[in-house]
């Protein structure tokens, strides 16, 4: 579940510099810039502090790459953590297609019981292919590792793999797939969904969704496989219609 927790008793300073050059080349410009983040309590505690230096080139035929190191302090069960990152983004694209990948590697927080200051490298990839205008389709990969240094025991180790799929067939008419795995929890999902839209305020909606469980996940004693499962299976529909008076 997505949610945003509200933070109370806090006092907030940033600032932000960056400087540019325009060669106008094959690089069209670049630059560095630094960011400084403060958050404290009104008594005077300090919950966060940002430090990040970060340089971005931006060439011809939009293709864009940027990298960065983090010095950074996070406070948490009344614990000072010093942490130091380093992270890079790059972009590819054209009228067809683009890839775009982002990674973070350096050191991160186990917020559990007995926190401790662990190594985590986490990122993304994403390809989207576009063929014509009517059709787009995304693939994308999503990371994250945590280990404990003590022992280089791995904490966590997940991957998901996202396949996103439209068809617009007219103005009214379009076709969605998803299809997702998850590592960690050894699931997957497979849903796909019919739209027609009347107008802006009345939509028709037309769905199928399949949902698969590693068999061992389940119950290890009833399925001794990793193996999928089929865990649910569903047919739904729903219209919205918009009353105007």
């Amino acid at each position: 579940m997505t949610g945003f927790v509200p933070r109370v008793d806090t006092q907030r300073t940033d600032a932000n510099v960056q400087y540019r050059w325009w060669p106008e080349g094959t690089i069209i410009n670049w630059g560095p810039s630094f960011t400084y983040l403060r958050n404290h309590s009104h008594d005077g505690v300090l919950e966060d502090e940002h430090f990040r230096g970060n340089v971005n080139f931006e060439f011809a035929r939009n293709v864009r790459f940027d990298a960065g190191f983090s010095r950074d302090l996070e406070r948490f069960g009344g614990i000072d953590f010093r942490k130091t990152g380093a992270s890079f983004s790059g972009l590819i694209s054209t009228r067809v297609f683009s890839v775009t990948a982002s990674a973070n590697q350096g050191d991160g927080v186990f917020f559990g019981d007995n926190p401790f200051l662990g190594r985590s490298v986490d990122g993304t990839i994403s390809l989207y292919f576009r063929p014509t205008s009517r059709l787009r389709t995304e693939l994308r990969t999503i990371f994250s590792r945590f280990v404990n240094p003590a022992d280089d025991t791995e904490i966590f180790n997940v991957k998901i793999y996202r396949w996103r799929a439209t068809y617009q067939v007219t103005d009214r008419l379009m076709f969605r797939h998803i299809l997702e795995h998850n590592t960690l929890s050894g699931t997957l999902g497979n849903n796909v969904l019919m739209t027609y839209r009347v107008n802006a305020g009345t939509v028709a909606f037309l769905g199928y969704d399949d949902r698969y469980r590693q068999g061992d996940l389940i119950a290890d004693a009833f399925f001794p496989t990793a193996g999928f499962e089929r865990t649910n299976r569903a047919f739904f529909t729903k219209i919205a219609y918009l009353f105007r008076y």
